[in-house]
């Protein structure tokens, strides 16, 4: 049987998780007017509020930081570079680090739209190096090398709170550099 379905959103607006994700999230829902074959659905805690609002888009994984609706319709109709999203861009939400999720969309903003078609899989090799796979459609395998450094620590904060009252920190990653392997 066939839904029609091509893609699903989920928005996380779980205000009793975190307030910016019951607001913020709330407006985003509300103002998304989902092209045919996207259903679009409100969620509860998909982790990173402080990125409130944030998405999470199936069957390909794009997990989002503070997206508009503007750039959901971007995102669906492919008319927007990669390399634009990547201050949205949180990484596949398979990627279970931050290390991986930041080499992922390194690898992403190169390749392309179709990296997304692409199976993919991650091995933190070492605090600042990740290995990114991928099997496109057609069986070609290889992976991907990127090193990475902390930028910085930003602090955690509970939405609408002061940042000083934040009690974890987070790196900030910064790729280095990005090399298919041979």
């Amino acid at each position: 049987m066939t839904t029609g379905w091509r893609q699903t959103l989920l928005v996380c607006t779980h205000g009793g998780r975190d307030r910016c994700c019951g607001s913020d999230g709330t407006r985003l829902f509300q103002a998304l007017f989902p092209p045919p074959g996207v259903r679009v659905w409100r969620t509860s805690h998909t982790a990173g509020h402080r990125f409130a609002p944030t998405a999470i888009s199936f069957p390909d994984g794009l997990s989002s930081a503070r997206p508009t609706p503007e750039l959901v319709a971007a995102i669906h109709a492919r008319s927007v570079h990669p390399r634009r999203l990547v201050p949205h861009y949180r990484g596949a939400f398979a990627f279970g680090s931050s290390l991986l999720q930041a080499a992922e969309r390194a690898v992403f903003a190169d390749v392309g739209w179709d990296w997304l078609r692409w199976s993919r899989w991650g091995q933190q090799a070492s605090d600042t190096l990740g290995r990114i796979g991928f099997r496109t459609p057609a069986g070609e395998e290889g992976a991907y090398l990127v090193a990475v450094a902390e930028n910085r620590r930003l602090p955690v904060p509970v939405c609408g709170d002061d940042l000083s009252a934040a009690r974890k920190t987070e790196p900030e990653w910064r790729v280095v550099s990005v090399e298919r392997e041979r």
